[in-house]
């Protein structure tokens, strides 16, 4: 079992949000893009199978919100997303 909490921020305020193509080039929308918790679990099947499931909740920071009121396009809502996984891991 393994549970994470992870802060995520861009490393300046004008830089994108790689994956997501947002950005705001006047660095107003500050840089503050929220947390992620991660609850996992796995099942070790045999050495080489090992299967692993989790849930992650996004808490979006201030920077969406910005985004919004500066009126950038492509900004999604300002709510909270949640995930969920299944995956196989296979050694050799």
């Amino acid at each position: 079992i393994l549970f994470r909490h992870r802060i995520w921020w861009l490393a300046q305020s004008r830089d994108q949000w790689v994956g997501s193509g947002l950005q705001d080039p006047s660095g107003r929308a500050g840089n503050y893009l929220g947390y992620t918790l991660e609850p996992r679990i796995q099942w070790v099947l045999n050495p080489n199978v090992q299967i692993e499931a989790g849930w992650v909740y996004l808490i979006k920071g201030s920077y969406i919100e910005r985004l919004r009121e500066l009126g950038i396009a492509g900004v999604p809502n300002a709510d909270n997303v949640s995930y969920t996984f299944v995956q196989t891991v296979l050694k050799f």
